[in-house]
């Protein structure tokens, strides 16, 4: 009485014909098509090609899954493929969620008295940063709106500085020595 059906427990294989096998794929991106996303092909362990999307901004190891697009069991059911990203490193920027870094070098003399850079963004954009007189190597400007773009939102672009320091003429260093005595910089 009562109950009756039969139940599957985690664990316990299920009785009967079995359905298909999952698949595990990987695919390398460079940083663009990470960031972009968009229409893709990837060939899996099968042989067979297929036509993917792959969703914009998306990070190094970020898995999606397929359904029913692994290998076919013998009822002809078909498992699951699961692509793996493999996202590529930039030259200039680094990814911090979907935040990201660069790093822009000024001179020590714009740091002191203050300066304006534009900076392109990853996806073409220039936009302007200004950095305030007494800036310190590593300070970092916030821009915001300005990172990764994905499906939830947007992150932000993070400017760090580091300083050039110039190369004086004699001249010119007895000048920048002689007015840092005198204001007690030295």
């Amino acid at each position: 009485f009562g109950g009756g059906g039969a139940s599957r427990r985690e664990g316990y294989p299920r009785s009967g014909p079995r359905g298909g096998r999952d698949v595990d794929a990987t695919m390398e991106l460079s940083f663009d098509e990470a960031l972009r996303g968009g229409p893709s092909q990837i060939t899996v362990p099968s042989g067979d090609t297929l036509r993917i999307t792959i969703p914009e901004g998306v990070r190094n190891g970020m898995k999606i899954k397929l359904k029913g697009r692994g290998d076919a069991g013998p009822t002809g059911e078909r498992g699951d493929l699961f692509i793996t990203f493999e996202v590529q490193d930039h030259p200039r920027f680094r990814r911090e969620g979907d935040d990201l870094r660069v790093t822009e070098r000024v001179s020590a003399v714009d740091a002191m008295l203050g300066t304006e850079r534009e900076i392109e963004t990853p996806y073409g954009k220039r936009v302007k940063v200004r950095i305030p007189a007494g800036t310190q190597p590593g300070a970092a400007f916030r821009l915001r709106g300005q990172g990764v773009k994905t499906a939830k939102g947007r992150g932000d672009l993070y400017v760090e500085v580091a300083l050039t320091v110039p190369d004086l003429p004699d001249g010119a260093r007895q000048s920048l020595a002689a007015w840092a005595e005198a204001n007690g910089l030295r």
